[in-house]
């Protein structure tokens, strides 16, 4: 009597992933399929497929039954990894700093006249400020401004947390006029200086060319009440003699400037010929045009402890992923041994 022994196995159905498409099961595997179980195939753009055999994660499971395997990346597919985290804290260190811009509160020019004869007048209401070295044929002229920071501390504060900010520049722009009045020296091109003032007390006056006040700062009280030894020097800056356009002119991280800002207290500038032969004339507070207007830029930016946190944080969680994937290419590729090495068993 003949015995014939028949395989009773079936062949599987095709199985359907959501990531790699229809995929034929080997006839080796052991039993039908059910949802939830059997290989499942994944790849990502660039990389190559990786398969891995073990029974899904929940979280590997789309509604509908539909499988999605675990991400499996070579070591080449990381790299876009690691460079974004150096992008990202790259950024934390350039792409944060916060701008304050504030318009001059009160100024005024002072003039001490072609002999000395206008140096108790008062111009704080004119539409201009203007500067001119000593011995030009209108006589010597200096401007003073002040800017109020109660704003800037508030809104830096907001930012980057109460106190946790430095300040990275200040810039004063100004918007060269022509010289419309008789008080005013021809502009002309040289050097000029601004300096940081400790005394705020000045006032700005209503005078004007026109009728000079004899209330609030003159070249006279400037030299002899507002400027004092304290005082510090912020830079000095070329001037074109230009009578048009706006210059921007950075100005010198003195102390007692970054501590009127940080403290958001009033901050005074003074304006002066550091030559014998510079002239300019500018746009006051009062000038019609706001735009034309004195304006003073503050750059603020984070502590650097702040960004280093920032970039420790960018740092570990990068560490992280990379471990997470590492350890998962690995375990699916350990799985996927011991299946091949199950099906060279059962095919003898």
């Amino acid at each position: 009597m003949t015995i014939q022994i028949r395989n009773s196995v079936k062949p599987l159905a095709p199985l359907d992933t959501a990531t790699a498409g229809p995929r034929t099961v080997p006839p080796a595997w052991p039993k039908p399929l059910r949802r939830g179980e059997g290989p499942v195939r994944s790849s990502i753009a660039g990389g190559k497929a990786q398969e891995c055999s073990r029974t899904p994660r929940p979280s590997d499971v789309l509604r509908a039954g539909t499988a999605r395997a675990p991400v499996g990346v070579s070591r080449g597919a990381l790299k876009p990894l690691v460079l974004l985290s150096l992008a990202a804290v790259v950024s934390v260190a350039s792409g944060v700093g916060a701008t304050f811009s504030t318009n001059a509160t009160t100024d005024a020019f002072v003039t001490t006249g072609p002999s000395g004869n206008l140096a108790i007048n008062n111009y704080g209401g004119a539409g201009s400020i203007a500067l001119a070295a000593p011995g030009l044929p209108q006589g010597e002229l200096q401007s003073v401004l002040q800017f109020n920071f109660g704003g800037a501390r508030s809104a830096f504060d907001a930012q980057f947390g109460a106190g946790l900010w430095s300040i990275q520049s200040v810039t004063l722009q100004l918007t060269a006029a022509s010289a419309n009045n008789p008080v005013f020296n021809t502009p002309a091109a040289g050097t000029f200086g601004i300096s940081w003032m400790q005394n705020d007390s000045w006032q700005e006056g209503t005078g004007t060319p026109a009728a000079p006040g004899a209330s609030g700062i003159t070249f006279s009280s400037l030299q002899g009440t507002f400027m004092s030894g304290s005082d510090e020097s912020l830079g000095t800056f070329n001037f074109s003699g230009a009578t048009s356009g706006a210059s921007s002119y950075p100005l010198g991280l003195g102390p007692g400037l970054l501590r009127d800002i940080a403290s958001g207290d009033n901050l005074s500038l003074r304006l002066f010929g550091a030559d014998n032969s510079v002239s300019g004339v500018f746009n006051s507070r009062n000038f019609g045009t706001i735009a034309n207007h004195p304006l003073l830029a503050v750059v603020a930016v984070p502590e650097p402890g702040t960004m280093a946190l920032a970039g420790l944080g960018l740092a570990l969680v990068t560490a992280w992923r990379c471990r997470w994937i590492f350890m998962l290419r690995r375990e699916c590729t350990m799985a996927d041994h011991l299946v091949s090495a199950s099906d060279r068993r059962l095919l003898g």
